[in-house]
């Protein structure tokens, strides 16, 4: 069975340059760590920013949409809360270890993914302090960045539970190439550096490390 659109499981992506940017897109001063930002492993993952559901199990459409940010999973203390009026539940801890996955909804690998891999992974390792956050790039047709009517649809049909957001300004294009959907990346969120960035459903190793770091 395909494990990656058109790569094998596990596939390192190749490096890129790094990529400047701390900030929230919109000049506002976060608490996030600096650099040097980039997007591979041992690089602190720019403060990415995408539109979706921080809790979308609650409820969809327009009034629950928010700006998702890498910003909002610093946990540099370990044991910090969400604060009053967050979209995640104030006093909901922050999670240690935070997985970015990168799907598409034309990508059968990333439904498999989707629907057999992250539900299980997440019931276990959510509870000891893992955050998912899945960012659909691509709707229907390769190459044509995915709505919100997609992302809609993405999460009805797997039940997502976790923060979901789309990538209007097509930033994941930078990092995943679309044959290497999906992809997938550890991120410790106590430094916001990235422990590992694949293509392609994860193997054991990779759960291993995220476990490491609850």
């Amino acid at each position: 069975a395909l494990m990656a659109c058109t790569s094998t499981s596990g596939d390192p992506v190749k490096p890129l340059p790094e990529e400047g940017g701390g900030g929230d897109g919109g000049g506002a001063e976060v608490d996030y760590p600096e650099g040097p930002f980039g997007t591979v492993a041992g690089a602190t993952i720019p403060n990415y920013v995408f539109p979706g559901y921080a809790r979308p199990a609650e409820g969809l459409g327009e009034g629950a949409r928010v700006d998702l940010t890498m910003a909002d999973f610093y946990n540099p203390t370990g044991d910090a809360v969400f604060e009053e009026g967050s979209p995640y539940g104030a006093g909901t801890p922050k999670p240690t270890a935070l997985m970015l996955n990168v799907s598409a909804l034309w990508c059968g690998p990333c439904k498999e993914e989707a629907k057999d891999v992250l539900p299980g992974e997440y019931s276990k390792l959510g509870p000891k302090g893992l955050e998912i956050l899945v960012v659909i790039v691509d709707g229907a047709d390769q190459g044509v960045l995915a709505t919100f009517d997609d992302l809609e649809l993405w999460i009805g049909a797997f039940g997502v539970n976790y923060p979901a957001g789309i990538d209007p300004k097509g930033q994941m294009g930078a990092v995943f190439d679309a044959n290497s959907f999906p992809g997938n990346m550890i991120i410790d969120t106590s430094t916001m550096r990235i422990v590992e960035v694949i293509a392609g459903k994860p193997g054991d190793s990779f759960w291993v490390k995220i476990d490491d770091l609850l």
